[in-house]
C-alpha cells in the first residue's frame, strides 16, 4: 500500500499501473490521483485519453471491466474509474452481488494492457476480510487517500499553488490546513481565499477574514496563547472558550500534556538530541514538537516539571469544590505568565 505522494510520483517516474484501488475519506486526493493518471497516459495530448466514470451502486461492477475490455476509436487509452465501490468496505449497504464482484476480481488479477482501471471506496480502511480485498492487495496498486499529516498537506498544497500561480505569504498553508480540517475543504478553501484576494499575495489576514476556525483550533491557540505567558489574550478569550461548551477538565488535559511536550522537548535539547529523533522517540509530529520547543523558551526543565503539577492540584481543587471552572483557568493563565524567566519555581 502506498501513500498519495509516493504513488503519484511513482506515476510520474514508472508510468500508471493497470489497476488503482483509491480508499479513504478525501475526494481531493482521488480527483487529483486520476487527473494525474490521465495525463501521464496522454503525454502531450492528455484530452486524448477518456475517463469514465461508473457507479458501483448504480450499475456494479460489470460496465468498468466492459469499459477496459473495449477498444475505443477515438481515443488511444482511456481510464475506467469504479466509482465508490462499498463492497470493499465493511459497510452494511454493500452492495452482496458475488457474481458481479466475481468479474472484478478476475480483471484486477488478469487486467488489459491500453486501459487503467481506478476503484475508488470511500472509506478510512476495507474490509480485510473480504475475497475481494484480498485479491486487491495481491493484484493491484492500493494507495492511501485518508487525511493526510501536516507536512504531507502542505507539500500537496504547495504543489497546487505552484500550477495555479497563487502566491501566499509564510504561514498561510499550514493555517488553511488547520482551520479547514481537511485537505478536500483546504483546496476548497484556498479557491475562495484566492479570489478574496483578487491576484495579490495571500496573506494570514485574509485567511482569516474568508475562513472560520475550526472550535478545537480556537483551543490550540488558547493553550498557545497560555504557554507563551500573553495573559491578557489569554483572558480576553476566557469566556468564548467556555461559551462555546469545552469542558473544564478536557482544557486542562491539553494544557497538561502540553507541558509535558515542553518538558519532554528541554530533555532531548539538553541531551543534544535532533528535534526530529526525539519527536520520533515520542511518537509525536516534529511540528509538534518545534511548537513545544518555542513555548519552552527561556523557561528551565524544573519550572516545565512544576508547571504539571499545578495542573494536577487545579484539577484536584475543582473536583473538590474548592474552586469555580473560570477562577481556575484565569488563575493558571496568570501563574504560567509569571513564570517567564529561567529556573523559578512556583510553590502552589
Amino acid at each position: 500500500m502506498a501513500d498519495y505522494i509516493s504513488a503519484r510520483e511513482a506515476v510520474g517516474r514508472h508510468g500508471a499501473a493497470p489497476v488503482y484501488v483509491l480508499f479513504g475519506t478525501e475526494p481531493y486526493l482521488m480527483k487529483s490521483f486520476i487527473a494525474a493518471v490521465a495525463r501521464q497516459l496522454g503525454g502531450d495530448d492528455s484530452a486524448a485519453v477518456d475517463i469514465n466514470h461508473h457507479s458501483f451502486e448504480d450499475e456494479g461492477c460489470q460496465p468498468a471491466v466492459a469499459g477496459c475490455q473495449t477498444v475505443s476509436l477515438f481515443a488511444s487509452a482511456s481510464v475506467e474509474v469504479l466509482d465508490n465501490c462499498t463492497a470493499l468496505l465493511s459497510s452494511t449497504k454493500a452492495k452482496q452481488d458475488k457474481a458481479d464482484t466475481a468479474v472484478l476480481e478476475e480483471y484486477i488479477v488478469n487486467p488489459m494492457p491500453g486501459h487503467v482501471l481506478v476503484v475508488t471506496a470511500y472509506g478510512e480502511k476495507l474490509d480485510e476480510r473480504k475475497k475481494l480485498v484480498k485479491t486487491v492487495r495481491g493484484h493491484a496498486t492500493v494507495v492511501d487517500c485518508n487525511t493526510p499529516n501536516e507536512a504531507a498537506a502542505e507539500k500537496i498544497l504547495k504543489d497546487l499553488i505552484a500550477g495555479r500561480k497563487i502566491s501566499v505569504s509564510a504561514g498561510v498553508l499550514t493555517d488553511l490546513y488547520k482551520r479547514s480540517g481537511t485537505l478536500s475543504m483546504a483546496v476548497s478553501d484556498l479557491e475562495k481565499v484566492a479570489t478574496y484576494a483578487g491576484g495579490r499575495t495571500v496573506t494570514m489576514e485574509d485567511v482569516a477574514e474568508v475562513v472560520t476556525a475550526l472550535p478545537e483550533d480556537n483551543i490550540f491557540a488558547w493553550i498557545d496563547l497560555v504557554l507563551r505567558g500573553r495573559a491578557d489574550e489569554a483572558i480576553g478569550r476566557l469566556d468564548d472558550l467556555l461559551l462555546a461548551g469545552n469542558d473544564i477538565f478536557a482544557i486542562l488535559a491539553l494544557l497538561a500534556r502540553q507541558w509535558r511536550l515542553v518538558a519532554r522537548a528541554k530533555e532531548g535539547a539538553a541531551k543534544r538530541e535532533a528535534q526530529r529523533d526525539t519527536a520520533a522517540r515520542l511518537g509525536v509530529h516534529p511540528y509538534a514538537l518545534k511548537v513545544a520547543s518555542e513555548q519552552g523558551e527561556r523557561l528551565s526543565l524544573q519550572v516545565a516539571e512544576d508547571m504539571l503539577l499545578l495542573v494536577a492540584d487545579a484539577e484536584w481543587a475543582l473536583k473538590t469544590g474548592r474552586r469555580e471552572p473560570r477562577q481556575t483557568l484565569e488563575w493558571l493563565v496568570l501563574v504560567f505568565a509569571s513564570v517567564r524567566g529561567p529556573g523559578r519555581r512556583i510553590h502552589a
